[in-house]
């Protein structure tokens, strides 16, 4: 998140690991956050940031952009919106629908979603339900105060993911929405 010229010695050592390796990155500091993107496996992004790296508009297009055979997974977020998933082995493109809830504050809402991707990555999770839980837990971030005071646990982001709506293709979103 901003921090690329500093943690690129860790980030190459945990690849040489094979360690998994989630990106935050929302703006880029040149050359050190072209090469944390190549190095990272699992690359989260916000759907602006995508759009401005890659020059492309659509999500399918931001995905396919970001795409490499190294990753396990890129994954697009877009708010309110829900996010978008391109994993390792699936030839499908996949939205997650945002749970719907009464929005109080964003903030942190991308860090909760990153800190819970991960968790659930720990949990030994495929990056498409990594996404699933990671949208419960950012939903529920926003539904109170500041960055931390709604912050789920575990029990909490479980009973949320029991209420979502199932990923579908982004083809079949994109057709809905006239892209």
């Amino acid at each position: 998140d901003g921090y690329a010229t500093a943690s690129l010695g860790v980030v190459e050592r945990a690849r040489a690991l094979g360690l998994a390796v989630v990106a935050d990155v929302e703006w880029t500091a040149g050359a050190a956050t072209d090469r944390l993107m190549a190095l990272a496996d699992h690359l989260v992004l916000p759907i602006g940031f995508g759009r401005s790296w890659t020059g492309e508009a659509s999500p399918t297009g931001v995905l396919e952009r970001l795409w490499s055979e190294d990753r396990a997974a890129a994954v697009v977020t877009d708010g309110e919106r829900g996010c978008y998933v391109r994993q390792r082995g699936d030839g499908v493109l996949w939205h997650v629908p945002a749970h719907a809830v009464q929005a109080v504050d964003t903030t942190g809402a991308g860090d909760c979603f990153h800190g819970a991707y991960a968790f659930a990555l720990t949990e030994g999770k495929a990056p498409l339900d990594a996404v699933r839980y990671a949208t419960a837990a950012a939903a529920i971030s926003v539904t109170g105060r500041g960055g931390r005071q709604a912050l789920p646990g575990h029990a909490a982001c479980l009973a949320k993911l029991a209420e979502a709506v199932a990923p579908v293709p982004v083809a079949r979103v994109e057709a809905m929405e006239g892209r």
